[in-house]
């Protein structure tokens, strides 16, 4: 279950910013664990992945994730949906895909 935040509570915390369903297959088996919300609704999702955080909705807050490694890495996690892949497997793979991705924007400099 997620619970409600602010955005400022992250805000001496490495978080990266992602755009609403830009990670759906990537994230799509990873639960939130808060989210935020502001005068027009719910703002975005945050997840913990290591030691970095990951801000994905309509308005994230954080470093803007390169938008080449986000697609990459989504469309390898894409692939693991395939009807050959058991559920566990997909998930699996997903995890360290998702672990790559982190450590990988992470190194990205400004």
């Amino acid at each position: 279950m997620k619970i409600r935040t602010s955005k400022k509570s992250f805000r001496h915390e490495e978080v990266y910013g992602v755009g609403y369903c830009k990670l759906q297959y990537l994230l799509r088996s990873e639960e939130p664990i808060a989210y935020s919300a502001g005068i027009y609704g719910w703002s975005c999702d945050y997840y913990k992945i290591g030691d970095i955080y990951i801000s994905t909705g309509y308005s994230p807050i954080g470093k803007k994730a390169d938008y080449k490694i986000v697609e990459h890495f989504n469309k390898l996690a894409e692939k693991t949906y395939d009807s050959s892949i058991s559920w566990e497997e997909g998930k699996r793979r997903r995890s360290m895909l998702l672990k790559r991705f982190a450590k990988k924007i992470a190194q990205v400099k400004e």
